[in-house]
């Protein structure tokens, strides 16, 4: 780990290959609030924003997703070892440009992150903001704020993004389960108005150090005081700094900078961004790794938390609601039970699955601010909990079917000793042959009584071993 002040941080081969860039060590190296003219200021930018769905069908890929839809390596999956998929979806025209006021340079790109034969997805809705070549319209901090709180709040454009898209790519596929993420989002600028004229230096983590009110205020994109109240600037140094004070960065060519509900990536692509990085912008809407490796810990993250709040209902209904469980009811369970742990398993070990290691550093930072390991554990027990809940529960159904099948048997028992079979036959043949009529019709109603009780008695017997 190197540490760097505003004044000697630099882009240059030292920090080359440092995953942990400290950009301010000292307070008094810190500028003071920005003014109108100092101002990050942005004229490429990437925002996404997060919901949870709930897809129903664990094959519903094969029926409504064709290969041609499925995003080759170039969108990131060959940077981790799961079976994680993208695909894109339907983008039909449902924003409001008058929702968030940036005429007519806001795009989106939708698309669903799931893994093989997973009940649960992530849709990801990216707002993209291109102005390119054109530093008269970016975008000021407080502009990303306002567009941020419009395309994450919940009941707000990610909502009708979600429905639609979902609805027309995925054709019915989707249960009405669709849970938003609003506390979560990540945030690119890849293009600085000032950049624009290239006579200037590349970007560089002095630059980024430069920014680090700014920084801190999108990274607070949750604080009603930072974000609707727009008081980010009365921030203390030290707020800042507790803040924004750490970034990574890899080749100093960009500054990445996270927080609890926040991934932020600052750089300049210009003009001549590589083909790659065109393709990214084109179908994901982004072009950074470190959002990608963000974006499936909040996947991994939708997961846990479905499978924590599936167990807890489970867990409740064991021990409040049901009292027995038949075999066919436990049968059920476990199967499901072995599906979700086979699922929590994919999903537990995805941190340690990205190939290159500062991916894999960063999504080990990222697990210690959104506290997985903690739900991981938590999941855990309540698994554990419903699983010994279950087994006790079948238990006693079980030593239930015992005790009536020896009722059973004690009935039978009485009725052959009472009116034995071969007893009951001759008294019949007797009270025929006599012409006893009316014994006879007592007899028969008699033995029928019996055998209908027998009957019944077997089919219960049946049922409650099923």
């Amino acid at each position: 780990m190197s540490e760097l002040g505003p004044a000697s941080a630099s882009g240059g081969s030292q920090s080359a290959l440092t995953d942990q860039i400290v950009l301010v060590d000292n307070i008094a190296k810190l500028r003071p609030p920005p003014n109108s003219t100092t101002e990050l200021r942005a004229t490429g930018l990437s925002l996404l924003s997060y919901a949870a769905v709930s897809l129903g069908d664990t094959h519903w890929c094969n029926a409504v997703v064709t290969v041609d839809d499925k995003l080759d390596d170039r969108g990131y999956l060959s940077k981790v070892d799961s079976t994680l998929q993208y695909f894109r979806l339907a983008n039909p025209q449902v924003v409001n440009r008058d929702d968030v006021s940036l005429g007519q340079n806001l795009q989106y790109t939708p698309y669903l992150v799931t893994a093989a034969d997973s009940t649960i997805g992530l849709f990801v809705s990216v707002a993209l903001f291109d102005s390119w070549g054109n530093p008269d319209v970016a975008l000021s901090t407080d502009d990303v704020l306002n567009l941020t709180n419009a395309w994450c709040n919940e009941g707000s454009l990610l909502d009708r993004v979600a429905e639609s898209c979902l609805v027309s790519s995925l054709r019915g596929a989707v249960e009405d389960s669709v849970t938003p993420l609003p506390n979560y989002s990540a945030v690119q600028v890849w293009g600085l108005a000032h950049h624009e004229n290239r006579t200037l230096e590349p970007f560089n983590l002095t630059e980024a150090a430069h920014y680090l009110w700014e920084v801190s205020a999108i990274l607070q994109f949750t604080s009603d005081h930072i974000a609707k109240d727009q008081l980010w600037l009365q921030q203390s140094p030290s707020q800042v700094v507790q803040v924004a004070g750490a970034a990574s960065t890899y080749l100093g060519d960009h500054a990445i900078f996270t927080s609890k509900n926040c991934c932020l990536e600052i750089s300049h692509l210009g003009l001549s961004a590589r083909t790659r990085s065109n393709y990214r912008l084109d179908t994901l809407g982004y072009d950074s790794t470190s959002i990608f490796v963000w974006t499936t810990l909040r996947y991994r993250q939708a997961v846990l938390q479905h499978v924590a709040s599936t167990y807890r209902r489970t867990y409740k209904k064991l021990v409040s609601v049901v009292a027995t469980l038949s075999n066919a009811d436990y049968a059920d369970f476990s199967a499901q039970l072995a599906q979700d742990q086979e699922l929590l398993e994919g999903v537990r070990d995805l941190p340690q699955n990205f190939i290159e290691q500062r991916h894999h550093l960063l999504a080990n930072r990222l697990t210690s601010l959104d506290r997985s390991t903690t739900l991981l554990s938590s999941i855990d027990r309540i698994m554990d909990m419903s699983s010994r809940s279950a087994d006790r529960l079948f238990d006693l159904e079980r030593q239930e079917v015992s005790k009536r099948q020896s009722l059973l048997f004690a009935v039978l028992a009485l009725l052959i000793a009472v009116f034995g079979i071969v007893g009951a036959v001759s008294s019949l043949g007797k009270l025929i042959r006599d012409g006893h009529v009316a014994e006879l019709v007592v007899a028969c109603v008699v033995l029928l009584a019996i055998m209908g009780v027998i009957i019944r008695l077997a089919r219960r017997f049946r049922e409650d071993t099923s």
